[in-house]
């Protein structure tokens, strides 16, 4: 079931120095950020925080098979961008943003929710309309612009999607009593009807999410793709991402412009009134 990368996709990925983005999408609540999280620095907090969108760089480090094939380490090196976008529908020009922009994407649903796998079905549809009107947009600017021909047809989006259908919260013990949606029929909807791929994780203890970042990487990097870093490099990747954040934002900070203090006008000195020694009335 896994989507291979064309030609064209790989030496695009080449060029670019082997980056690629995956856009994770899901319902409030449902794990997405956990997922992500458990896998760049090894945690786990139990405690739900909206997020906005939050974008994630992984170095996946040098591919040996390239290196192999006598690439440097620039060609061997594969960059990881993890965009982590908000489970409410309050923001759907980001939304529609992050669908353009992705190369691959992650749907989320809860085990224990059956309405958070209905919102991966309509996701979903969302995707594959917004891809289409994406490839008929840029098809018809390239006729329009006196192009066409088949170099433009090559840096189309691809028809299908490139699609990873994830069931969070499957805990080994507490999956069993809770569950709501059973493990058979997501993977028969996901794999025999969609055509995606279909895995489980757990970021409250692990289970399945080195698996899953396992598939995305094969899934945007093509055969062979792999993830060989220890947990250890990964948080030390995470370290180091967050410490950047955080200078940048101090930077920002320092180069945002002051409000102008206004003071209030200080009333011109009047000159003392002359005093009179020998002053007369007139009765």
């Amino acid at each position: 079931m896994k989507q291979q990368l064309s030609h064209r996709e790989q030496q695009q990925q080449q060029q670019h120095g082997q980056r690629a983005r995956v856009v994770f999408f899901g319902a409030a609540g449902t794990g997405k950020s956990s997922l992500i999280r458990r896998f760049l620095s090894d945690s786990f907090d139990p405690i739900y925080k909206p997020t906005v969108e939050e974008l994630h760089r992984f170095n996946c480090g040098t591919d040996t098979a390239a290196a192999a094939g006598g690439g440097g380490r620039g060609d061997g090196e594969f960059i990881l961008e993890l965009l982590d976008t908000a489970g409410s529908y309050s923001f759907p020009a980001m939304r529609r943003l992050a669908v353009r922009s992705g190369d691959a994407f992650v749907l989320a649903f809860s085990v224990d929710d059956p309405d958070s796998f209905e919102e991966v079905t309509r996701i979903r549809d969302e995707i594959l309309v917004e891809r289409a009107t994406l490839r008929d947009e840029r098809l018809a600017n390239g006729h329009e612009g006196g192009g066409g021909g088949s170099g433009d047809a090559e840096d189309l989006p691809r028809a299908a999607p490139r699609i990873l259908v994830v069931g969070c919260k499957s805990d080994s013990r507490e999956a069993s009593s809770t569950r709501a949606v059973a493990k058979e029929e997501a993977s028969c909807v996901t794999e025999l009807d969609w055509g995606h791929r279909y895995v489980e994780a757990s970021a409250k203890d692990g289970g399945g999410v080195m698996e899953l970042f396992q598939e995305l990487v094969g899934m945007v990097k093509g055969p062979g793709g792999d993830v060989r870093l220890s947990a250890e490099t990964r948080r030390a990747q995470f370290r180091d991402q967050a410490k950047r954040q955080q200078q940048q934002q101090q930077q920002r900070s320092k180069e945002r412009p002051k409000r102008a203090e206004t003071f209030p006008k200080v009333e011109e000195a009047r000159p003392p009134g002359i005093k009179k020694a020998n002053s007369c009335s007139i009765c």
